[in-house]
């Protein structure tokens, strides 16, 4: 029951303030925003209080017995560099427990065909060693912000860098997130931005939105009151009793869920396929309920949020709101990255086929590495021009203001 009544708090809070009043919300309205709340994983950042209204006490101050961890913040800023130089290696790392090698998978024929083939490549792949499952991705959400004097606005990524740790033998879990800042989408929005004035700074529904980043948002380790698990996710003692044979997985991942049953459904296999810490079986496992959805397609080359390239699966929602893309290695299966697209019903100012959210993989790994904290500390952002924190490094694939470098 405590569950039941915090994932309604959770959906409560995801909700844009915009729509927020007492009148009557539209059927398809509540529909949509319920959709994205579940498929972006409720990933809100505990931004600072002056920022963000207090909604649903997810953004608390801090008090007295949360401490500031011996490591720091410059220490999580360090941690969190690293990732995010590390967007061009592959979302496996090297080892005994690397992809395996051999011929690329064949992306001629169908989405199912592909995925197929992609969930043989993992199967075969070498369950790795260590104590601790370290996951790292760059999350956004993309914002069109209004350009200046009339001129045409543009998509801003709005991006945060996530670490979360599990204990292979308790499953316990540590999770870290660091708000690295927004910066325009693509090299159109970028040229829109610069005519704007290259203004450091957004109003949105959620708060302001920084092109430096609030810095550290959120450190939660295992006990503490934090609990920041989104709806979709799957518990670790979850995990451990899911089987490896499709049909029967495929009914599990969608238990329980009612109307919504297929929406978990996928968005679960997706983090089965793209990083939980599972063996090799399952993840293939998922693969193959991935294959089974009804509309899956083949996009051919596309490339992840970071710019690397791959080849795209699209799976579509319901009632025309849009699909996920799929981003996969054609070498070992992996999967690079997602994107959120929007439909032909509308959504916001997005027209159909824009990206409205985005999963990068930067890397999962076994490790021996103890996760850097033991406390929980909540809506730890800081004013831009005055926290205490190691600018982070940006990507490589990004332009720089004057419009030198690489998309």
């Amino acid at each position: 029951m405590e569950r039941e009544r915090d994932v309604l708090r959770r959906l409560a809070a995801a909700r844009p303030a915009h729509l927020d009043g007492n009148g009557p919300v539209p059927p398809e309205v509540r529909n949509r925003e319920l959709t994205g709340a579940m498929l972006d994983g409720l990933h809100t950042i505990a931004r600072p209080a002056h920022a963000v209204p207090d909604r649903a006490g997810l953004t608390r101050p801090l008090t007295p017995r949360w401490r500031r961890p011996g490591w720091g913040v410059g220490l999580a800023a360090a941690v969190v560099a690293a990732s995010v130089i590390a967007v061009t290696v592959p979302p496996w790392d090297s080892g005994p427990g690397a992809p395996a090698t051999g011929l690329s998978i064949g992306t001629d024929g169908t989405a199912r065909e592909f995925l197929l083939g992609a969930a043989a490549k993992v199967e075969h792949r070498q369950d790795g060693r260590g104590d601790y499952w370290h996951q790292r991705q760059e999350r956004g959400a993309v914002h069109r912000v209004p350009g200046k004097d009339g001129k045409p606005g543009y998509d801003i990524n709005d991006r945060s860098v996530d670490h979360v740790w599990m204990e292979r033998d308790s499953g316990d879990r540590w999770r870290l997130s660091d708000n690295i800042g927004a910066r325009p989408a693509t090299p159109g929005d970028r040229a829109a931005w610069l005519a704007a004035g290259s203004p450091k700074s957004w109003e949105a529904p959620h708060g302001v939105i920084t092109y430096q980043g609030w810095g550290l948002t959120h450190q939660d380790a295992p006990g503490g009151p934090a609990n920041h698990i989104s709806l979709r996710e799957l518990e670790p003692s979850v995990l451990k009793t899911l089987p490896t044979d499709t049909a029967e997985l495929r009914e599990r991942l969608g238990d329980g869920a009612g109307a919504n049953e297929r929406l978990f459904r996928v968005s679960r296999a997706v983090e089965l396929a793209a990083g939980a810490p599972v063996g090799p079986e399952l993840r293939a496992a998922a693969y193959r309920v991935l294959a089974e959805e009804p509309g899956v397609r083949t996009l051919g080359s596309v490339r992840d949020r970071s710019g690397r390239e791959g080849h795209g699966i699209a799976i579509p929602f319901e009632r025309g709101e849009g699909e996920q893309r799929l981003v996969f290695d054609r070498n070992s299966g992996a999967i690079l990255g997602t994107l959120n697209v929007a439909g032909t019903r509308p959504y916001g100012d997005f027209e159909e086929g824009d990206v409205t959210s985005y999963v990068t993989v930067l890397g999962n790994s076994w490790t021996d590495t103890e996760p850097p904290f033991d406390k929980d500390r909540l809506g730890l952002g800081f004013t831009p021009a005055g926290r205490d924190r190691v600018p982070v490094p940006v990507p490589s694939v990004e332009l720089e203001p004057d419009g030198s470098g690489t998309p």
